[in-house]
């Protein structure tokens, strides 16, 4: 073969071509190694001089024993660069007699510059890009398609067609990158993508492409040997000059066909630890024995840029976007059942994309629930919520925290359902959601009382009992009992009525003073029932009503009052020997109370009634008389005086009274463990007392 006389063709096919990147520049000039005069380098440009000389460069024999490869990774020397060395080195060749450029070893070789086989003939992709052309042609003219989307497709649909077809049968015999002559990754190919000093490979594992946490610039400083400003100086550099080689066809084409090909693996996404250990696969069978897999595993990885995180795990752009656009689709307010299109479209996206079901549900914050998908928070109530949604019927404590998992506390979730409004209790155990309709379950002695008055006066005892057991869960035992009370009478007929025996309440009751009775405080002139707030209360029980605070009320045995408080109505009943107050539920709920709160329900006035709340959180934080003074709705004040004033005018005590007459008014209350809080804070005022008055006598009678 004759050398080639374009000298500019020459370097550019060289530069262009990706077959030549593998072979040395001894074999292309052959005797080359051989020559000692450097004259055509050292003629050429500064540049080209500065650039082979930092790389050690310095000879023909040097440069000979490099590739193509190696020669174009070399820092800073780009394509005019490249060129001009080749072009330095064709001259020199040229030169060389043919004994010159002969060696022992490789007489009768050829001694050409190794290029094509012939100028100016088509290569052999142009070649084969003319043959799949002409399958194209082919398919188009069988099938009559009309866009490049559509012969491909009727190529795959019409396989005996196709499979007719030579080519067709070559492709899939050879595989798509035999056909295609693609080029593949090897040694030489990471060897020209990662030729740098030892301090830049130090940049690139640390800073540029970490396997772990990112070192800081000072960090790594100190580790080089320099400042912090020239680590951030040499690791812009490496970074271009990664960036350059990687986008460089000729020394990369092999690297960015092992990312693309490991971004297409996380089309169903996949964990980093699942990516990392793709990726070390592909970077031992392109290695060579010995090489630094680490380093290149985090390169491949990094080199994966298009890829988007999605909690824990990554995928493709095209993935991501529909899974976000899923789980915009997901209600976030309540109702939180998941419509049933979307719902079916969960399953495909599952399916389609080989994702783990639970993976994907977690991602969408959802829970599959009786073949149902519910918005699923991370709020103890909405879980609740959304289990009876997606049930649809009424459902006990214990069905509800099955559902919603054991891992939560018991107390805790028996406390959300008492405490949200979306939440009715239908039964002695059951719940339900209040958009349901239906009453509340208010305890079965006021369900049989409200039962009585709905009637007109009786109702038959066995049909009631039976209603009960099946509506509210409760047993025929319990509804009997309650029955058989003072507070109900059964005539012969087995109907069941109010009693007409009551006895009346003690007269001395009217005269009993309400400062002496426990849990009544006086505030702003008011007389309040002091409750605190407890499991019992949150679920919706109501509680035994004290004589003095039911006469208060205004309440008369045999009667059933209802007053209106903001929150809801609460009902007064005497019926029997102990009068009775009904649920609270309704007015924790509207104040936000949790077990250990204080709520102070005022038992007269102007309707609606405003109740007050003293927080057991402020109550724990609190001692002596301080808390005495949260613990009576009194409020607390930096003024010993006007605390003392306080806490007298909410026992009634008269005005002039101390710690003392404090003392003895809560002992006869019963409430001992409130007396005690006065202690060392009593102690400590009586002697200021006695103090301001030594004072002033002193002033008043000086000797």
């Amino acid at each position: 073969m004759s050398p080639c006389t374009d000298e500019l063709v020459f370097s550019e096919q060289l530069w262009s071509q990706p077959e030549f990147r593998s072979m040395k520049i001894g074999n292309i000039f052959p005797g080359l190694e051989r020559v000692n005069d450097w004259e055509a380098i050292e003629s050429s440009s500064v540049r080209t001089n500065n650039i082979l000389s930092r790389a050690g460069v310095r000879d023909w024999a040097t440069l000979t024993d490099k590739t193509l490869g190696n020669l174009n990774a070399i820092p800073n020397l780009g394509e005019k660069v490249f060129k001009e060395v080749l072009l330095a080195g064709f001259t020199t060749w040229s030169h060389l007699s043919e004994e010159q450029r002969a060696s022992e070893h490789d007489e009768g070789m050829d001694t050409s510059p190794h290029i094509t086989k012939e100028q100016g003939s088509k290569t052999e992709a142009v070649k084969r890009a003319d043959d799949f052309l002409e399958l194209l042609r082919a398919a188009t003219a069988e099938f009559g398609s009309l866009t490049i989307d559509d012969v491909l497709a009727d190529l795959v649909n019409n396989k005996e067609w196709a499979n007719s077809r030579p080519l067709w049968r070559k492709i899939h015999d050879e595989g798509l990158d035999t056909f295609l002559g693609l080029e593949q990754a090897d040694e030489s190919s990471w060897e020209a993508l990662l030729s740098f000093t030892e301090d830049d490979l130090e940049i690139v594992r640390l800073r540029i492409f970490p396997a772990d946490k990112k070192v800081t610039l000072t960090e790594l400083g100190e580790v080089l040997g320099v400042t912090r400003e020239r680590v951030r100086q040499r690791e812009a550099r490496t970074k271009e000059l990664l960036t350059r080689r990687a986008n460089d066809s000729m020394t990369a084409i092999g690297i960015k066909t092992l990312v693309s090909r490991l971004t297409r693996q996380a089309v169903r996404p996949i964990e980093r630890r699942q990516l990392r250990e793709l990726a070390l696969e592909a970077v031992k069978r392109t290695s060579s024995v010995g090489a630094d897999y680490e380093l290149r595993t985090s390169v491949l990885v990094g080199m994966c840029t298009s890829l988007v995180a999605l909690n824990d795990r990554l995928t493709t752009p095209e993935v991501a976007s529909r899974l976000l656009n899923l789980r915009e689709q997901i209600p976030q307010k309540f109702p939180y059942l998941v419509p049933s299109k979307t719902g079916d479209l969960i399953r495909v996206q599952s399916e389609a994309f080989g994702i783990p079901e639970d993976w994907l549900l977690e991602f969408l914050s959802v829970r599959s629930i009786n073949s149902n998908y519910v918005f699923w928070s991370n709020s103890l109530n909405d879980h609740a919520v959304a289990v009876l949604e997606a049930e649809a019927k009424l459902l006990s404590m214990d069905e509800i925290h099955d559902l919603v998992g054991f891992e939560r506390n018991p107390r805790s979730l028996g406390n959300a359902v008492q405490g949200d409004s979306r939440i009715r209790r239908r039964g002695k155990e059951l719940y339900g959601l209040d958009s349901w309709g239906g009453e509340e379950y208010e305890g079965i002695e006021t369900e049989l009382r409200q039962a009585i008055e709905r009637a007109g006066g009786k109702v038959d005892l066995d049909e009631t009992v039976q209603r009960f057991v099946i509506e509210f869960d409760v047993s025929e035992r319990s509804v009997r009992s309650y029955a058989s009370s003072r507070a109900f009478h059964i005539n012969g007929d087995g109907q069941l009525m109010l009693s007409s025996d009551i006895e009346m309440p003690e007269q001395e009751s009217k005269g009993v003073n309400p400062g002496d009775q426990k849990d009544l405080v006086k505030l702003n002139e008011t007389w309040n029932l002091r409750v605190k707030v407890d499991f019992e209360l949150l679920r919706g029980s109501g509680r035994q009503l004290r004589k003095a605070a039911a006469l208060i009320s205004g309440l008369e045995p045999d009667v059933v009052l209802g007053f209106e408080y903001e929150g809801g109505v609460v009902m007064f009943s005497w019926n029997g020997r102990q009068p009775s107050l009904g649920s609270l539920r309704n007015i924790a709920i509207s104040k936000q109370c949790v077990e250990g709160d204080l709520l102070f329900l005022p038992l007269d006035g102007e309707e609606p009634r405003v109740c007050s709340v003293v927080r057991g959180r402020e109550l724990e934080s609190r001692q002596g008389a301080s808390r005495l003074s949260l613990e009576l709705g009194a409020g607390e004040t930096g003024d010993p005086d006007e605390q003392l004033r306080a806490i007298c005018e909410s026992l009634d005590l008269a005005l002039g009274a101390d710690w003392s007459d404090v003392s003895d008014r809560l002992l006869r209350r019963r409430e001992p463990d409130l007396a005690n809080l006065i202690g060392e804070d009593a102690d400590r005022y009586q002697w200021l007392k006695c103090h301001q008055n030594l004072k002033m006598f002193l002033r008043i009678h000086p000797h």
